[in-house]
């Protein structure tokens, strides 16, 4: 194995332990005597933060070109959420997690780019860890046997293994162009969103309907071997239009799934498998700011994807049958846009 993935794989163990424990938190913290209006208000608090906290995380390591020690950082804040929780002060404790969850995400976006630019499969590796994470969290919250303190360890293994590693910050020009144009993130938050409104549609209905643990794990695997596929066949040289495929595949499958709860799996390794291409496609238009970029493609594209979730006309409008055809149309004229990009052929 290369050198250079030896960090990216401590990466990846950092965002799935991060997100593990933001899920724990999550789903505990109405456990401490909250009222549901305060235990929904943290959840908007640790998203606002977790993920558009990524964009200020992002200027600010891009502005101190530092990797290194803004990880450690996190790891500090992770421990104080976990010492927190424990000592009773869920509200600082979600604080702390959703600071280092932003922290994480650019820091190890920024290692991908600085240590294997335009890699995929690196991209995959880091990103994959995260949702497994966050769902084996949810899980764990419900087990009696589990406590928060076990982790501790863990953090400290990380917080070793990180100290003699060299990651240096690098913004250099990547020699793996992509072609993305600014209408084509337009055209993909829109299909994300719609993703993403299926998604947490069908997640809703597993949590009331009190799906079991197996079948929540194998949404999580199935999101860690989306990112994972996803980062290795888009090193295929076709990752703009394998990213569109996949998206609109994504929410397709997602939409149906709410009739056929079996296409689900299918629909969530389609829509993870979109992150690695995603990461890379931003840094490549943004590659002067690569931890940036990360905190776009990992935090405030979700956030703003997400958005459209909880407006009322939204969800009426994409209940409709025509609404998917008009998207497939959009997707059909967009797709042979980047074909013909790609080609330098017309389009026929």
């Amino acid at each position: 194995m290369k050198k250079q993935y030896t960090p990216i794989l401590l990466f990846g163990a950092m965002h799935g332990i991060n997100d593990f424990i933001a899920g724990y938190l999550l789903w505990r913290i109405s456990d401490h005597g909250l009222s549901a209006k305060d235990s929904m208000l943290a959840f908007i608090l640790y998203s606002l933060i977790a993920f558009g906290g990524q964009y200020p995380a992002g200027l600010l390591i891009d502005s101190i070109r530092e990797i290194k020690r803004p990880s450690f950082v996190a790891l500090l804040l992770l421990m104080a959420a976990i010492l927190l929780f424990v000592l009773q002060a869920p509200l600082p404790a979600v604080l702390c997690s959703a600071l280092a969850s932003a922290v994480v995400h650019v820091c190890g976006g920024a290692a991908c780019y600085s240590m294997l630019p335009g890699n995929h499969t690196a991209a995959g590796i880091f990103t994959g860890p995260g949702v497994l994470g966050l769902l084996a969290g949810g899980l764990a919250a419900g087990s009696s046997g589990f406590s928060m303190a076990w982790l501790l360890p863990v953090l400290l293994i990380l917080t070793a293994t990180l100290f003699p590693l060299e990651i240096p910050y690098s913004n250099k020009e990547s020699k793996e162009k992509q072609a993305i144009e600014w209408h084509d993130i337009f055209m993909l938050t829109i299909l994300l969103a719609i993703a993403l409104r299926s998604l947490l549609w069908n997640m809703v209905q597993l949590w009331d309907t009190h799906a079991s643990p197996g079948w929540i794990m194998t949404l999580g695997i199935s999101a860690f071997a989306g990112k994972l596929a996803g980062g290795y066949m888009a090193d295929s040289k076709m990752a703009t239009p394998g990213l569109y495929a996949a998206l609109a595949g994504a929410a397709i499958s997602l939409y149906i799934s709410r009739y056929f709860p079996l296409l689900l799996f299918p629909g969530v390794f389609l829509l993870q498998s979109t992150t690695p291409m995603t990461l890379v496609l931003l840094q490549g238009r943004l590659s002067s700011t690569p931890a940036l970029a990360s905190g776009l493609a990992l935090g405030i594209a979700i956030l703003l994807a997400g958005i459209p979730a909880y407006l009322s006309d939204f969800r009426e409008i994409m209940l409709h049958p025509a609404a998917m055809t008009t998207v497939g149309i959009g997707f059909l004229f967009t797709h042979l846009g980047v074909w013909s990009r790609k080609t330098g052929n017309p389009v026929p």
